[in-house]
């Protein structure tokens, strides 16, 4: 989790291979997050991570689960500056990025931090959601023909 100084904006990143290493903790708060919301909502949620699941590659990647800034301080550069670690270590490490979004105004946003690559999501009911997609990026060097 990165968050801007004041707490105004937060980035809650998955670290590649996280998902296989979900703790006994992390299934502890599941249940009692279903034993709460009840049936209904747990179907919800169950439907939507199979969608989403669908279109989750199964190569290592960083994903982005929720990036938020406080109405009053958007238009700041906050949420770009609490994504930055994690797209510069996923760079480095030449590991894609990516995340979901059923906000057709937040494509824009995200398509000019790099994630150009778009796949929809089949979503059985609810609003149109896209799975986006940011290669690592690439230096000049990394492109260059190799020289003997």
């Amino acid at each position: 989790m990165w968050v801007a100084g004041d707490t105004s904006s937060v980035a809650m990143w998955e670290s590649p291979g996280a998902r296989q290493r979900r703790s006994t903790r992390s299934q502890n708060i599941w249940a009692a997050y279903r034993a709460e919301a009840g049936a209904p909502a747990w179907q919800r949620l169950t439907e939507y991570d199979h969608a989403v699941d669908a279109v989750r590659p199964a190569t290592p990647h960083w994903y982005l689960g929720v990036l938020a800034t406080r109405p009053d301080r958007q238009g700041e550069g906050l949420a770009t500056a609490v994504m930055a670690p994690v797209l510069e270590r996923a760079d480095a490490d030449g590991i894609d990025c990516f995340l979901e979004t059923s906000r057709p105004g937040n494509r824009a946003f995200y398509e000019r931090r790099g994630f150009t690559d778009v796949a929809d999501v089949p979503m059985v009911s609810g609003p149109p959601t896209w799975w986006l997609r940011r290669a690592p990026a690439t230096t000049d060097t990394d492109t260059a023909p190799l020289v003997q």
